[in-house]
């Protein structure tokens, strides 16, 4: 393993071939999110548990991490080994999301509802710790306020590629291999059974930590959660993070049937309709990321907001399939949908750049390294915004008579809610999160502002653990 580094006092900034390398492991990651938030729902309906069921598994594991998260934050950030900090995390991690990836994708005998929930916990909880070593490690192997929005629009566009990848395996297979279709997920189980612990040997064994500043250990209370609850950049990132995730993730289990029940795409074709979303998606995360560096990060993901809105609108109004279509008829559509993902892969580096500018505004003010603490709190509203998902927009699909069963024939009424249901509840999320991000304060100059008294702090530290250096006025 490469040795662990000094800390420096100037901001650091990490080479493109470093966070290409340390992104590797977020390839995988995505594809296994993307076919749990898209296919997994609809798969395990096919299987035989109803949709109220199913609604409620996600709901029940995903609020099982409003307590987990931060919990392994706690002891992330007083975790010293001979390897570093987030290696061996990342390492058990990787464990359980292989072992969750296994039962959930290739299930042996009849599933229920409970079988779902258990599952679902033991990967969740391997996402958890992969995606908040991977958040807390790069906010140390970045630490200026613009070279965080690169390196974290880097990180978000490799697992688009990662996504992109699992969506056009149809493609790759030559048809043999269809998200969504029961008879495909043991084969993408296969898939990400070998790239996650490639990928993850590979983040880990060829990517530095560096020494923290403070060698204090922050103690496992839950005031030290309080507290950092006081700080009002965190409360406005958290709530804007929550309120972003939910309108996002509604979309993902009604996406299918949107596409194949309103405008009468067929189920592989509306799965390859995630290409252009995707492949957008790469071009708009560093799109946004130049953007952030002239507007400043909280700024862009409200620009993103707006974008996002006029996007999913056309959704709506956009002519639907003839039955016999071809490209020229599916184009319009295929705009639509590639102007979507252009802004949607903005919200989630952005927000992350912006945790690790607020977990040096902590650092600085609570006196102690509260990283992962912080990025658990992201973490955690994110989930649990993306668990309510399915809770909100399963039973509002149920509420205006849209069957969403295999093989289901539905009314002219239910269509028109679904369709109703997929573009104008997540708009509803999304304006709220841009709402919320108009009082947010921490910007470039504010951040540099900070990274100056942490240098000043390190250089000359309190005496007899007194008082941190006083408020820099605003």
């Amino acid at each position: 393993m490469p040795a662990t580094q000094s800390s420096a006092s100037p901001p650091l900034h990490a080479s493109t071939r470093t966070v290409l390398t340390f992104g590797s492991v977020g390839m995988p990651i995505a594809g296994l999110i993307l076919i749990i938030l898209v296919y997994l729902p609809r798969h395990y309906v096919s299987l035989g548990v109803s949709l109220i069921a199913v609604a409620g598994a996600f709901s029940t594991v995903r609020l099982i991490d409003v307590f987990f998260d931060p919990f392994v934050a706690l002891l992330m950030d007083r975790t010293k080994t001979a390897i570093g900090r987030y290696r061996p995390w990342m390492l058990g991690g990787a464990c359980l999301v292989m072992l969750g990836t296994y039962k959930l994708l290739m299930p042996v005998g009849p599933v229920d509802g409970e079988y779902l929930i258990v599952w679902l916990v033991i990967t969740f909880a391997g996402l958890s710790i992969l995606n908040l070593g991977i958040a807390s490690w790069s906010a140390i192997l970045a630490t200026a306020y613009h070279d965080r929005s690169r390196v974290y629009t880097m990180l978000s566009a490799q697992g688009l590629l990662g996504a992109l990848l699992i969506a056009a395996m149809p493609i790759v297979s030559g048809g043999r291999i269809v998200p969504g279709m029961k008879n495909s997920m043991p084969a993408l189980g296969w898939v990400l059974l070998i790239a996650v612990p490639v990928t993850v040997l590979i983040s880990t064994g060829f990517t530095s930590e560096r020494a923290l500043i403070s060698s204090e250990k922050p103690r496992l209370v839950i005031k030290d959660y309080v507290a950092l609850l006081g700080r009002p950049s965190l409360l406005l990132l958290i709530g804007a993070d929550f309120v972003l995730a939910l309108g996002i993730a509604i979309i993902g289990p009604i996406y299918v049937y949107f596409m194949h029940d309103v405008k009468h795409f067929t189920i592989p074709h509306a799965g390859l309709l995630l290409l252009p979303f995707m492949g957008a998606g790469l071009a708009g995360a560093p799109f946004f990321g130049r953007l952030a560096r002239r507007i400043g990060k909280h700024r862009a993901v409200q620009l993103g907001c707006v974008w996002y809105a006029v996007a999913q609108i056309s959704l709506l109004v956009l002519p639907n399939m003839p039955q016999h279509y071809g490209a020229l008829d599916a184009l319009p559509i295929v705009l639509a949908v590639s102007t979507v993902g252009f802004a949607s892969c903005c919200f989630t580096p952005l927000l992350r750049a912006m945790a690790a500018d607020v977990a040096d505004e902590i650092k600085l003010y609570h006196g102690a390294d509260m990283t992962s603490l912080v990025f658990s709190m992201v973490t955690t509203t994110s989930k649990v915004g993306s668990s309510l998902a399915v809770a909100v927009i399963f039973p509002l699909v149920s509420l205006v008579h849209y069957d969403g069963a295999e093989g289901a024939v539905n009314t002219a009424g239910g269509i028109r809610g679904l369709a109703l249901c997929f573009v104008l509840v997540p708009l509803f999320f999304l304006l709220i999160g841009a709402v919320v991000l108009v009082g947010y304060k921490l910007d470039e100059r504010r951040h540099g502002e900070i990274l100056r008294a942490l240098a000043l702090e390190e250089r000359d530290p309190p005496v007899s653990g007194g008082e941190p250096i006083p408020e820099i006025v605003t």
